[in-house]
């Protein structure tokens, strides 16, 4: 008989709540109405994701949660920005000061 933990010991544990996951996918097909599938692993401009990340966390800070007819649209779409914005800068886009 195997020890369980031996068989799981320095293995990753994805512990992620799986309706979430399904929240950002229903939000970025969504955005497949404006945008080509994948077209978020195109280079883009960093500040604009930025700008609307910090739009959808200004709403959650005012108890907004609801956008784009998802019940908690603001979050997956902060999730949906910020997972972007790391693809960007994990594959060459610049991230380039304001003013410059």
């Amino acid at each position: 008989m195997t020890d369980k933990g031996k068989i799981s010991e320095g293995k990753l544990a994805y512990e992620l709540d799986f309706e979430f996951i399904t929240d950002m996918a229903k939000r970025m097909q969504k955005g497949k109405e404006k945008y080509k599938p994948y077209s978020w692993q195109n280079p883009t401009d960093i500040e604009e994701l930025k700008q609307g990340l910090f739009r959808h966390c200004i709403a959650v800070m005012k108890r907004e949660y609801e956008d784009d007819g998802q019940e908690f649209g603001h979050l997956a779409a902060i999730s949906v920005n910020a997972m972007i914005i790391n693809y960007q800068l994990k594959n060459g886009s610049r991230d380039i000061p304001i003013g410059n």
